[in-house]
Formats: C-alpha cells, sequence, structure tokens
C-alpha cells in the first residue's frame, strides 16, 4: 500500500459578503435625480418659446426680426413710412416721461417683423384719437373687428390717457409682419409694442410634468419604506 504524499492544507478565504447599494440610498438617489429632471423640464419650459428657428426675411425686408420683448416704437427695426414724429410727454423727471412716435396724416404706416405668438401696443385714446388699421401677415387679426378694408382699432375715447391694446395671439410660432396704418388725419400716437411667445405643446409639458409626480411619488415613498425597515421601524 503506497502512502499519498500529501502537502498541508491551505485554510480556505473566507469570501467577503458582497455589499450592494443599500435600498433606501438607492431611493434616495433616484429622488434626486427625478428632481434634477424636472427642474431641466421646467428650465426647458421657460426657454423654449424663445428659441427661434431663423427664416428667410420676407421679399423686399431689411429690417431685423424683433424677438419676444419689449420694444419703443422708435426702434430701428420698425420700418416707418408718411409722417411720423416724436412726441414727449410727461415731467422733467426721466421716470415719469413718455415717448411716442405720432401722426396725423392718413396712410402713415408702421410695419415690424417679430417672431412671437402675441402681439401688443401701448397706445394713446382720447377725443383726437382716430382710427387705424391693422394687418397681420398680409390678413385680418382673429381678435380685432373688420370691415371691407380689414380689422381696425379704434382709439377715440372720452378721455386722454395710454393704454395696452392686444393685436394679435395665438399665432403660430414663427416670424410674422404686422403693419398699421393710419385710417384719417386724426391723431395716432404708439408708444412701445410688446412681444411674448407662448411655449409649444403645452398638452406634452402637463403630461410630462404629471408623470414625473406620479414617478417622484412612487420614488419617495420606497424611500420612505426603505429608510424604515433600516433604522428597524418596520418589521
Amino acid at each position: 500500500m503506497l502512502a499519498s504524499e500529501t502537502g498541508p492544507r491551505r485554510p480556505r478565504r473566507r469570501q467577503r459578503p458582497q455589499r450592494g447599494i443599500p435600498p433606501a440610498l438607492g431611493s434616495l438617489f433616484a429622488v434626486i435625480a427625478l428632481i434634477i429632471v424636472l427642474i431641466s423640464t421646467l428650465s426647458l419650459e421657460n426657454h423654449l418659446p424663445s428659441l427661434r428657428i431663423a427664416e428667410p426675411p420676407p421679399a423686399g425686408a431689411t429690417n431685423r426680426v424683433l424677438e419676444p420683448g419689449s420694444y419703443q416704437a422708435d426702434d430701428p427695426a420698425i420700418v416707418r413710412s408718411g409722417n411720423w414724429y416724436t412726441q414727449t410727454l410727461g415731467s422733467t423727471t426721466p421716470a415719469a416721461t413718455s415717448s411716442s412716435m405720432v401722426t396725423s396724416t392718413t396712410g402713415s404706416t408702421m410695419t415690424l417683423i417679430f417672431y412671437g405668438t402675441d402681439l401688443s401696443m401701448d397706445a394713446r385714446i382720447g377725443p383726437e384719437s382716430g382710427e387705424v388699421q391693422v394687418s397681420i401677415d398680409g390678413g385680418t387679426s382673429s381678435i380685432l373687428p373688420s370691415d371691407d378694408k380689414g380689422s381696425f382699432v379704434d382709439l377715440s375715447g372720452n378721455q386722454a390717457e395710454e393704454t395696452s391694446i392686444l393685436l394679435a395671439t395665438g399665432l403660430a410660432h414663427h416670424d410674422h409682419t404686422m403693419t398699421i396704418t393710419s385710417a384719417s388725419d386724426a391723431v395716432v400716437a404708439i408708444s412701445r409694442f410688446q412681444i411674448t411667445a407662448s411655449t409649444p405643446f403645452p398638452w406634452a409639458f402637463t403630461i410630462l410634468y404629471s408623470g414625473l409626480a406620479m414617478l417622484l411619488f412612487v420614488v419617495m415613498r420606497s424611500a420612505v419604506i426603505a429608510f424604515s425597515q433600516d433604522r428597524g421601524w418596520l418589521r
């Protein structure tokens, strides 16, 4: 009988238990990630309306396209034809001073190209003010009264004051051309234009926010349960 030679046995190494990410910590990371996604979505919704894809200007146009914002009526990008002059009203204090572009000549026009969905103007109404015709992309405005000559705004009133008048709303998200024409020899005084752009596809953001809110609720609930189990509060 042959004796088998055996060497000394080496002690087996004990395998260390692999530690994974605790459920509570994983849920916390998921909550933070969802909050970052939610903040990014809010930022996208706020900045998306101002993102403009450059379009070829209308034939013969030389003025720049006005993006969402507030613009004085004497802005160089606003093209005027006819007899317009600057009129300043108010006190010697700059904050109380109001400047307007004024005409009292029939046929005087003011044209601007803008990117946005809504357009309003600040104009003076009063006993000496008259009517202006408004053209949007060569047609009428859907929110202004119209006659056989097109859309118009009646600036006449019992008391002279400046007011904001909405000229167009719900326009498509691309460049538009607006022309104002004095319809009589009455006074027309315009001080500024306000351009805004609404968020495109608002329903998509509503669905996205609803989904994120539900997912955030589920993840936060899981995080609370996992944390309570780690603490031994739940068995």
